[in-house]
């Protein structure tokens, strides 16, 4: 519905007596929305109002205070055409006020929306790259290769709020007041302040958590209660079988794909799989005799899985096969 400038004073007195539907109630915030004119004339009439006193939404006080509005202003008409103009305007503005107390702020609180929009962000790295981002309140998120985090550019006011696909490792500044939340699909996250690794590939079956200080609580509708990770705990959700677990794990091992290098001396093939898995975001599967009797030394920077795995088999017995987002070792 299309409403002129010069129907506006029909359609306010039509919310004044209530006789106003949908069509015509969203026909006046679209026209709050067509221009800066518009809104400056709701804004001044809002101060007219005031001035009017009309600060209750009382009914017995709102007819009073209209007569007191319009009394101010057939009193002082020494120049007709002026307050001819101000008592359309002051009318108009009554009858919107009048409307927004009885029916809950309705108005005014879309015309503070309209004014403040609501600016999401995202941030996608890159595969093959990686990289941090500095959430609006402080908090720090490093993105491994082939990783989304949308957030907006500023947080409510009772809580922040991010979604993550990919991987993220989390450092969140402390806030009791607002509690932060990862968005995972089916997994949420609900933290004070804490260090923590999502990881939420959409071709991956699992969502898993690792919390590496502090405390977190898991959500999801596939949960029959939240439950409660505490330092050095992985938590994995299935996506298709909604089951889930908790495992106890070096959760060190599970945030050494942010650092610029891996370096192992002398160390058990069994202590260096939870560092490769990180950094390369693949599931290792490998005979425990096997791992625990193995010791290598190296150094990862920029290598691909192949060319790592390539050069372990140069310098041992070992031998691997990859399958999709599956590395298995043996001998």
């Amino acid at each position: 519905m299309e409403v002129k400038r010069d129907g506006m004073e029909q359609l306010f007195v039509k919310y004044w007596d209530g006789s106003a539907d949908v069509s015509e109630k969203i026909a006046l915030l679209d026209w709050l929305k067509q221009s800066d004119e518009n809104r400056k004339v709701f804004s001044q009439s809002y101060d007219i109002w005031l001035s009017a006193s009309l600060d209750r939404p009382n009914e017995l006080e709102t007819a009073i205070a209209l007569d007191r509005f319009k009394s101010r202003i057939t009193d002082s008409e020494k120049n007709r055409q002026k307050n001819k103009k101000l008592l359309r305007y002051g009318w108009q503005i009554a009858a919107s006020f009048l409307l927004v107390f009885l029916a809950g702020n309705y108005l005014l609180k879309n015309y503070f929306q309209i004014q403040q929009p609501v600016v999401i962000n995202q941030v996608i790295m890159p595969e093959g790259s990686k990289g941090k981002v500095v959430l609006p309140d402080g908090s720090l998120v490093w993105l491994k290769s082939d990783t989304k985090i949308i957030y907006p550019e500023t947080f409510a006011a009772g809580f922040r709020e991010v979604k993550v696909i990919g991987e993220a490792y989390f450092e969140v500044a402390p806030n009791k007041q607002k509690p932060f939340i990862v968005n995972a699909d089916e997994l949420n996250v609900k933290v004070l302040g804490t260090k923590f690794n999502v990881r939420n590939y959409p071709e991956r079956d699992n969502i898993t958590v690792t919390l590496l200080e502090g405390k977190v609580s898991l959500a999801s509708s596939s949960l029959p209660k939240e439950h409660v990770l505490l330092p050095n705990q992985q938590f994995v959700l299935d996506k298709k079988s909604l089951s889930s677990k908790l495992i106890p794990v070096k959760a060190e091992a599970s945030v050494s794909w942010i650092k610029d290098r891996l370096a192992f001396e002398g160390k058990r093939l069994s202590e260096i799989i939870p560092y490769l898995e990180a950094w390369y975001g693949v599931d290792i599967i490998c005979d425990k005799a096997v791992s625990e009797q193995t010791y290598l030394t190296f150094t990862i920077r920029n290598e691909s899985l192949n060319e790592t795995m390539r050069s372990i088999q140069f310098v041992s017995s070992l031998k691997f096969r990859q399958d999709n987002n599956k590395l298995f070792i043996n001998k």
